[in-house]
């Protein structure tokens, strides 16, 4: 995975980020193109790239600038997988991305199915359900919601299955699914949900189908299953725990908004082109 910051500029204010963003007001300059094609194209011939994440800051921010990345990732692999995460306050402005019907996944964090408890935790207004709508309408079996498990919020067996059947109800989703909180920082120390009893619902639910657990040593610890809910639609639905990468040997790749390839996104060391 090759994970491209678009920009660090971001107008949210969740409590468990620890991206280091810029002010909105911040000025930056233009990623480097050039360089970027050309790290792109060692990678490729070496086969280190599956997929490619656009992140940020917030991509959406600025169309233009995630477009001028977009435009360079399918210059060098036209075939390429690439992905798109935002945290849906700008959503509209997916339409105006160069390639946009080339993305394999639009991830939207959605933290609540309720929209004023969502904006709650971003501190921003973030997409409601009928932007939602309109977005898996306009490009279907892309969109996929991204929950992050927070106490308070979505932290009990009952309010995960009140997630899913209420995302279930959007039509043309690709998928939903949650996200255990990283120790990035005091907030996600303290803010601990009992996981187990939600696997344990996630296990034995009727309707949920075709578990695939997904383990990578002791670092990924991810199911995939499809759920199938009584008068909903069939949907994918997930759950991901990938604990922090303290780690001797790079496991992210991340070309960051000042045009730098860093491994990590705790920038462990740059690698020179």
């Amino acid at each position: 995975m090759l994970y491209v910051m678009s920009t660090k500029k971001c107008n949210g204010a969740c409590p468990f980020c620890d991206i280091q963003r810029n002010f909105l007001s911040t000025i930056e300059a233009e990623p480097d193109l050039k360089k970027f094609a050309k790290i792109l194209e060692n990678l490729y011939v070496r086969n280190l790239i599956s997929k490619i994440s656009i992140t940020g800051g917030e991509p959406l921010l600025n169309p233009t600038r995630t477009s001028k990345l977009l435009d360079t990732i399918f210059g060098v692999n036209p075939e390429a997988k690439v992905d798109v995460t935002t945290n849906g306050s700008c959503l509209q402005n997916l339409s105006q991305l160069n390639q946009a019907d080339k993305l394999a996944t639009v991830h939207v964090s959605r933290h609540h199915y309720d929209t004023y408890r969502n904006n709650r935790i971003f501190g921003v207004f973030a997409a409601n359900k009928a932007v939602l709508e309109v977005s898996a309408q306009k490009y279907p079996g892309k969109i996929s919601l991204n929950c992050c498990l927070v106490p308070g919020y979505i932290d009990s067996p009952e309010m995960v299955e009140k997630y899913l059947d209420w995302a279930a109800t959007i039509k043309d989703l690709k998928s939903a699914g949650f996200i255990s909180l990283m120790d990035k920082n005091e907030f996600c120390r303290t803010g601990v949900v009992k996981e187990k009893e939600i696997l344990d619902w996630i296990d034995s639910d009727p309707d949920n189908f075709n578990q695939d657990y997904l383990y990578d040593t002791n670092i990924c610890q991810c199911r995939v299953w499809k759920r199938v809910p009584q008068n909903y639609r069939p949907f994918t639905a997930f759950w991901w725990r990938v604990d922090r990468l303290n780690l001797p040997y790079c496991r992210q790749l991340v070309f960051t908004a000042d045009s730098r390839l860093m491994v990590n996104f705790s920038e462990i060391a740059e690698i020179s082109f």
